[in-house]
C-alpha cells in the first residue's frame, strides 16, 4: 500500500514550503499541524470546513502538512471517500517532518537530523507512537501549534516540547469561527 500511495504524492513539494517560509514564515499566518483526528472535527460539518478553507485563503492560518498525516488520510477506507476528499479540500502547505525514522518517513518529506533524541523525546517509553513524535518535533521546530485530540501526545507535547502549544481541535473550531 504504502508504494500505491506514492504516486499520489506531489512531486517536488519544497518549492511551495520555501516559498511559505521565505518572508519570515510567519506572514502566512498562524502555522497549524493538525493530527489526524483533527481533521474530523474540522470536516464534521461544511460550515467549519469552509472557515478553514477561508482562514487559509486568506492567510490567517497555514495547515501544514506532513507525509505522516498525508499517509493517515490516504490511509481512510474506500467507503469513507467522501471523508478523505473533505479533508484533502483544505489547502496545505507540504511541510518536511523534522527528523527521519527508517521504515517510517519518506525521502524527500523528512529532514535528517543530527541528533535523535530531539525526536525520540515525544516517543513513549517502548519506543512506540514514532508518528506522534515526528509531529511533535515538527511542530516544534517549525512553531506550529499541534492540534491534536490524543492525549498521549498532548502530554507528552506538553512536557517535552520546548514551547510547543498544543490545542484541542474544539479550540482550533472556535478559533476559526471568530
Amino acid at each position: 500500500m504504502r508504494d500505491e500511495r506514492a504516486k499520489l504524492y506531489p512531486e517536488d513539494p519544497m518549492p511551495a514550503y520555501e516559498a511559505a517560509r521565505a518572508d519570515g514564515h510567519r506572514s502566512r499566518g498562524t502555522w497549524l499541524i493538525v493530527d489526524c483526528n483533527g481533521y474530523d472535527f474540522l470536516v464534521a460539518a461544511d460550515e467549519i470546513k469552509q472557515a478553514a478553507i477561508e482562514a487559509h485563503k486568506s492567510g490567517r492560518v497555514t495547515f501544514a502538512m506532513t507525509h505522516i498525516q498525508y499517509d493517515e488520510i490516504l490511509d481512510i477506507p474506500d467507503d469513507k471517500a467522501a471523508k478523505r476528499s473533505a479533508i484533502l479540500e483544505i489547502p496545505y502547505v507540504f511541510t518536511p517532518t523534522y527528523g527521519f525514522m527508517l521504515d517510517l518517513s519518506r525521502l524527500g518529506y523528512a529532514r535528517l537530523v543530527g541528533d535523535a533524541i530531539e525526536v525520540d523525546r515525544f516517543r513513549s517509553e517502548d519506543r512506540n507512537h514514532s508518528e506522534d513524535a515526528l509531529l511533535a518535533a515538527t511542530a516544534e521546530f517549525e512553531k506550529a501549534i499541534l492540534v491534536t485530540n490524543d492525549d498521549r501526545l498532548t502530554n507528552v507535547a506538553a512536557r517535552f516540547g520546548d514551547g510547543v502549544e498544543v490545542w484541542r481541535p474544539e479550540r482550533l473550531v472556535e478559533f476559526l469561527r471568530t
